[in-house]
């Protein structure tokens, strides 16, 4: 089977009927794969519990009724605004960095921390957060008249990572001088 998978795709051939070219972007022609979907769907159908069916829409009318009445789907109100609840957004939130993970994402907020661009992720211009592309576009479209404090910000921003690199990672917001007593 591998073999012959992998001649019908080198060879741009539908591997399940060896007759039809492929189409584009498949490994196999327009009818194989109506007919491995109507397959799959089959499948699916002796496969469905109709209690488990009944349940599922049971749970779709609670969670239409709950939104309806300004709660979030769980049932809970809902908080600043928001459609869902602050536990249902936290696990969103969880999943989403859990499949961008796993996808090989990196997180943006690391980004500042490995020398990335904060928007395209492209090594940054020196001194700066972003690449030269990206500042550019800022200091002509976004801070007209505010270049001087965006510049003062990344000063600020590198400063404080050079100093942190050099201190094994202390912030230097953590140490303070310490206050010396009025004695009266």
């Amino acid at each position: 089977m591998s073999e012959w998978y992998d001649w019908c795709k080198a060879n741009h051939v539908c591997y399940r009927c060896g007759k039809v070219r492929a189409d584009k972007g498949y490994t196999t022609c327009l009818a194989c794969r109506m007919a491995l979907r109507e397959r799959k769907k089959e499948l699916r159908k002796d496969h469905i519990n109709p209690s488990e069916i009944a349940m599922h829409k049971k749970q779709k009318e609670q969670q239409r009724k709950n939104r309806e009445h300004g709660l979030c789907a769980c049932g809970k109100p809902t908080t600043d605004g928001y459609k869902t609840c602050t536990s249902c957004r936290m696990k969103a939130r969880i999943e989403a960095t859990r499949r961008r993970r796993r996808k090989g994402i990196e997180p943006r907020k690391m980004w500042l921390d490995t020398g990335k661009c904060w928007s395209c992720g492209a090594p940054v211009k020196e001194g700066y957060k972003l690449c030269e592309k990206h500042y550019n576009l800022l200091m002509v479209n976004g801070y007209r008249g505010h270049g001087e404090m965006f510049d003062k910000e990344n000063q600020l921003h590198f400063a404080r990572r050079d100093y942190e690199k050099k201190n094994n990672n202390r912030c230097c917001m953590a140490y303070t001088e310490p206050q010396e007593a009025n004695s009266v």
